[in-house]
């Protein structure tokens, strides 16, 4: 008699008989159809569990999820489909959590999720070669091999080429077929902006406390931190990279971690009071995005700060709403490119 196999499921919590998994930023309903299917399989070998899937900030309607949903069921033997069920939790408010649930459990998954949303969010490796031809167009670098491409963003050589390609429209090859961008690309640094807050990996912290700590007072605290894998983004790096920068006011800390997980402590030393929030109508005195890549770019500043590439620093700008400041810093990067190729021609 032929068996089935056995299925092998992780989940990413467990709260008393459910076990949790989270999908992140899903754009296609293919995605959580065959999220589901894997928990169907999993609950006909585990009889005594329930299963939940939780949707964060998925690009599919409600409607959508509750069709699919529906459908399932109709498929499903009744015995799995009582224990398998679908949440959603869009800017931090969630919904269709089993309705047993007690407040210490609910408050569990909504702790996990940052930590899920990093786990499960993956930069198309075309952004991340886009981001370091930006970076060195920027500060006037020159031309790139491939294999320095490669080897700087920690990808394959398949996905450089490919990404090229792509971007060949607005790339030039020179000698020992180097490639650099021919100017910059308004229309894909658009597109960049775009997709940025679902492609890069963020945690946000705010202050219930009634009486937060100033951007400039965790800049401080940073500054007396050992963190050799920690920079500063946001307003503080664009006034490192051009100081006569206009912003009336820091409105947050931005701060650029190079790993792909983030060390709460590094959070209780700056201030023990932030706590984690998804909720975007909240105020953020925190922001903290992961940087993958295998070179992080990071610059050496005075008291041993450390400053986050031009690429995040821009785009902490714009999720900070702050377009014109922005915008003035890419223009003053292109001006100083443009004087810098002069004066190299005269010589």
């Amino acid at each position: 008699m032929r068996t089935r196999p056995y299925i092998q499921y992780e989940p990413d919590l467990q709260l008393g008989e459910w076990d949790v998994s989270f999908k992140t930023g899903a754009q296609s309903i293919r995605n959580i159809r065959a999220e589901l299917l894997t928990l169907a399989y999993w609950l006909e070998q585990a009889p005594n569990r329930s299963a939940l899937l939780v949707v964060v900030d998925a690009n599919i309607t409600k409607a959508r999820l509750e069709r699919e949903d529906t459908l399932l069921r109709q498929v499903l033997q009744r015995s799995i489909a009582e224990r398998i069920r679908t949440a959603t939790i869009v800017d931090g408010h969630p919904e269709g959590l089993p309705t047993e649930w007690g407040n210490e459990d609910r408050q569990r998954l909504l702790e996990s999720i940052p930590a899920m949303a990093r786990a499960s969010r993956t930069k198309p490796s075309r952004y991340a070669v886009l981001e370091i031809l930006l970076h060195e167009w920027l500060l006037g670098r020159g031309p790139m091999t491939l294999d320095w491409i490669q080897r700087a963003g920690g990808l394959s050589y398949p996905s450089v080429a490919s990404a090229l390609t792509r971007y060949e429209g607005i790339t030039e090859r020179g000698a020992g077929r180097k490639v650099q961008l021919r100017y910059f690309p308004l229309d894909d640094w658009a597109e960049l902006v775009a997709v940025s807050p679902r492609i890069r990996s963020t945690v946000t912290f705010t202050d219930h406390s009634g009486n937060p700590r100033s951007p400039e007072s965790l800049l401080r605290r940073l500054s007396m931190i050992d963190a050799p894998n920690v920079a500063v983004g946001g307003s503080f790096a664009a006034r490192h990279y051009l100081p006569s920068l206009d912003l009336l006011g820091t409105p947050r800390l931005d701060l650029s971690v190079h790993g792909t997980s983030l060390d709460p402590n590094l959070v209780e030393l700056l201030d023990p009071a932030l706590k984690r929030t998804m909720n975007r109508r909240e105020r953020v005195s925190l922001a903290v995005h992961l940087v993958s890549r295998k070179d992080p770019f990071f610059e050496a500043g005075a008291n041993r700060i450390l400053y986050a590439d031009p690429v995040e620093c821009l785009l902490d700008l714009h999720e900070a709403r702050l377009e014109v400041q922005a915008a003035e810093l890419i223009d003053f990067f292109t001006r100083s490119r443009r004087d810098r190729m002069g004066t190299e021609g005269q010589a």
